[in-house]
């Protein structure tokens, strides 16, 4: 398993060597999935009123994700729950279904503190009835994709884990829209760093676009040349 910090030295040296030529990046690269165990603050949402266990729930999750990504597309991470999940309120639920959301939160390496966060849901349970403080459903793997769009390339994103939400979707006495919302107590490590490439330039063969096309274009640069004098002449 890859530690973070050499995570980080390898995408750092991926971003050097596509900036030198030596590397084409054509897709995301393999990484190697990382486990953590998060002290996570559940809160849980039923019947109108909420329950605040008076201890932190600890969850160990794994997070699988690439060691590259270009700017503008998502960065896709597998999120599983490999150990306890979400425990249950101090009351009796029948019939429970619930989906999982988990959440990744992205920021650069350097430069601006821009965070982007990223989630995903998983697929409906079966139903469970679930005695008081019993552990509740949560079905993964999910996929959950980073947005990319607010940062600026090249770059190092690091990922670390967010919020991960229980959803009742269904159940015996109205349960139905109740969640379990756990917030992790302090920021986890970060799991993974990604090397985050440019996107590539939009190349259009003058040959493709036709006398039309070029005709059109030359008409569309004669009009931003108008407005920019009459916008010039309203100023003055």
């Amino acid at each position: 398993m890859r530690s973070p910090t050499k995570r980080t030295a390898l995408a750092v040296a991926v971003l050097t060597a596509a900036a030198l030529g030596s590397v084409a990046l054509a897709g995301p690269a393999a990484a190697v999935p990382v486990s953590q165990t998060v002290s996570f603050r559940c809160v849980q949402y039923e019947f109108s009123a909420s329950y605040v266990p008076a201890d932190p729930q600890v969850i160990s999750v794994t997070v699988d994700a690439p060691l590259t990504a270009q700017q503008g597309d998502p960065i896709p991470v597998t999120y599983t729950i490999t150990g306890d999940t979400p425990k249950n309120g101090p009351w009796a639920l029948g019939q429970v279904v619930t989906t999982t959301t988990p959440s990744l939160v992205g920021n650069p390496l350097v430069g601006p503190a821009v965070n982007a966060v990223g989630t995903g849901i998983g697929p409906a349970s079966t139903p469970t009835d679930l005695a008081p403080y019993a552990q509740a459903p949560a079905l993964t793997p999910v996929t959950v994709n980073v947005p990319t769009t607010a940062f600026t390339a090249p770059a190092v994103v690091n990922l670390r884990v967010g919020v991960l939400t229980l959803n009742v979707v269904a159940g015996d006495d109205g349960i139905a829209g109740g969640s379990i919302v756990c917030t992790p107590v302090e920021n986890p490590a970060t799991f993974a760093a990604v090397a985050l490439t440019p996107a590539p330039p939009i190349e259009i063969p003058v040959g493709a676009i036709g006398g039309l096309g070029i005709a059109a274009l030359v008409a569309a640069a004669g009009t931003a040349v108008l407005l920019g004098q009459a916008i010039r002449r309203r100023r003055a």
